[in-house]
């Protein structure tokens, strides 16, 4: 739950009425009383009624949110901006607990219609390297022009990108338009594919798809998602495909799909697959998620893609960084798999994984992602299980990663920090200098009221403010004035004086006192008084969210006069 000092508008209600955190209805309206006798615009001259009418509506807010119980309740966990929120629940009755689900329910709310407001586009580039001619033996050749003729270098076998958009047509209706272009050996080809999908419940959605394609064929799909009882949920794809072959039609359903699924435990889901159509299989899937761990199980059978497959990721340094596992086995061969990601950025990850085995031989598959883009290269580095091949598909991720982490995302990072900083302080000094001038005009509202308390307070030898400084103190009081980061508070704390005496509650920053401010943001502050009470000097330091009374004994300067 978000307190108050993770809000940015540090504004503090508490503070500037006085009160402590727990403060009762009675003391709570004492205060709100007391302020509004001196800071009503009536009170005032004409030329300072603007400054006092501002104070006094922000007396007037700062008590009504304070006093009504469902307002403070949402001021003390969210603070100015939980105030802020839509809300529908006005009923009396409903509890704090209540309003806090409530508060979190429409900030939810607002945080997917922001997101469905927006097009989501996602994009996939993916290029096939083969790089086989560096590390696979070329043979032995008796002409040394033929051999030289027949050294090659890596070259792009498949290139392929792919783009999609969704729109949000209605509150359960998004639209999704997608298309995807590549080129392998020489050949290319294109799809374009429009789907259209509906939730019809919070249980269930529907979604149907219609493709073109470059080879005159068009596609058609219909699946759909339903949530079922007992932690059980169903995906069934039905695909159709139409092809104008011989000026004939051919209607045929490639493939169609059932996926059943079930919350097995917390962190256990299984799955169960069956596809019929070209070729039957039957697929069973378990994934086991308990953090930092995922383990995932996978049994296929069907003719001719038998397998069995267990892949493993561990997650490091709070889910920034990942190491993961593989090995899968089936009748054409087994091969074992093995990499790492890491997010280098708020938006970017990179990732390297090396599979080795019979017969893909030895694969690196390279990975960036920003954002919703994705770039995949996969380099095919030997059709054989090649040890040497296998290290330097090790080697060469692990130090290009340590190359780009020290030449570029660390100084990039660096610079991005620093300039944050700079805006971050830009910021707080227009929001210092903001509340100084609203802390100053405040200061002259009060002087005549302060000046007719202390002639009283002298009267009777009561309490007299003769040097007050708050905020980050230095070590040689005669620098205070000059400081910028101390400011002088003496006229602010003589006007609350009440009854020669002066209360501030503990938990509460003092910034917020009317005639107070913040001089120096995210420093520790502190309240240094010298007063005088029955004519004796008295002297004391409290921490900016240190309880105060005045006077007491222990302020007392010995011999003091």
């Amino acid at each position: 739950m978000a307190g108050l000092e993770e809000i940015v508008d540090n504004e503090d209600f508490y503070s500037l009425l006085n009160v402590p955190r727990d403060v009762s209805k009675e003391d709570l309206r004492l205060s709100y009383r007391r302020l509004c006798m001196q800071y009503h615009p009536d009170k005032h001259a004409d030329g300072d009624r603007r400054e006092a009418a501002d104070v006094f509506n922000k007396v007037q807010y700062a008590y009504d949110v304070l006093s009504d119980p469902n307002k403070r309740h949402i001021y003390d966990a969210y603070g100015k901006k939980g105030l802020e929120g839509d809300w529908q629940l006005v009923e009396r009755k409903r509890t704090p607990q209540e309003l806090q689900e409530e508060y979190e329910r429409i900030q939810r709310r607002r945080q997917l219609q922001r997101l469905n407001e927006a097009t989501n586009p996602t994009g996939n580039f993916t290029m096939t390297v083969d790089a086989t001619s560096i590390f696979d033996s070329p043979g032995s050749y008796d002409d040394d022009d033929e051999y030289y003729d027949s050294i090659s270098i890596p070259e792009i076998s498949k290139v392929s990108i792919s783009q999609s958009v969704e729109a949000p047509l209605t509150a359960s209706d998004t639209a999704t338009i997608s298309g995807q272009m590549s080129s392998s050996n020489g050949k290319g080809r294109g799809e374009l594919s429009v789907a259209l999908k509906r939730m019809i419940s919070p249980l269930m959605w529907g979604e149907l798809s219609c493709g073109v394609s470059d080879r005159k064929f068009m596609s058609f799909g219909l699946r759909g998602y339903r949530t079922l009882p007992h932690g059980l949920f169903a995906i069934v794809h039905v695909p159709v495909t139409v092809l104008v072959q011989d000026n004939f039609l051919v209607v045929s359903m490639p493939e169609y799909s059932t996926v059943l699924g079930c919350n097995l435990r917390p962190n256990l889901v299984g799955t169960l697959e069956y596809t019929t159509g070209q070729a039957d299989r039957l697929c069973t899937q378990l994934i086991y998620d308990m953090k930092p761990m995922r383990i995932i199980g996978k049994l296929q059978v069907g003719d001719p893609s038998s397998f069995a497959q267990i892949k493993l990721c561990h997650r490091f340094l709070s889910d920034k960084a990942e190491a993961k596992a593989g090995l899968k086995i089936s009748p054409a061969g087994f091969f074992v798999e093995y990499g790492a990601e890491h997010q280098i950025s708020e938006f970017s990850r990179i990732g390297a994984t090396v599979a080795i085995g019979v017969p893909i031989g030895v694969v690196l598959k390279l990975r960036m992602s920003r954002a919703s883009q994705s770039y995949y290269m996969p380099v095919l580095l030997s059709d054989d299980v090649n040890f040497v091949a296998a290290f330097y598909a090790t080697a060469v991720p692990v130090v290009f990663y340590f190359a780009l982490q020290k030449l570029v995302v660390q100084p990039y990072l660096r610079k991005k920090k620093i300039e944050e900083e700079e805006s971050e302080e830009s910021n707080r000094s227009q929001e210092t200098a903001q509340r100084k001038e609203e802390a100053e005009r405040q200061v002259r509202l009060m002087a005549e009221s302060v000046e007719r308390k202390i002639l009283s307070e002298t009267s009777k030898h009561g309490l007299v403010i003769t040097e007050a400084w708050y905020g980050k103190l230095m070590l040689n009081a005669d620098e205070h004035a000059s400081s910028p980061r101390v400011i002088d508070v003496k006229i602010p704390l003589q006007n609350l004086v009440e009854k020669s005496s002066i209360q501030l509650p503990h938990d509460i920053s003092k910034s917020g006192l009317p005639g107070f401010y913040d001089p120096c943001p995210g420093c520790d502050k502190s309240l240094k008084i010298s007063y005088k009470f029955r004519n004796r000097r008295h002297h004391v330091i409290v921490e900016d969210k240190e309880k105060l009374r005045v006077p007491l004994k222990s302020h007392l300067i010995d011999g003091a006069a």
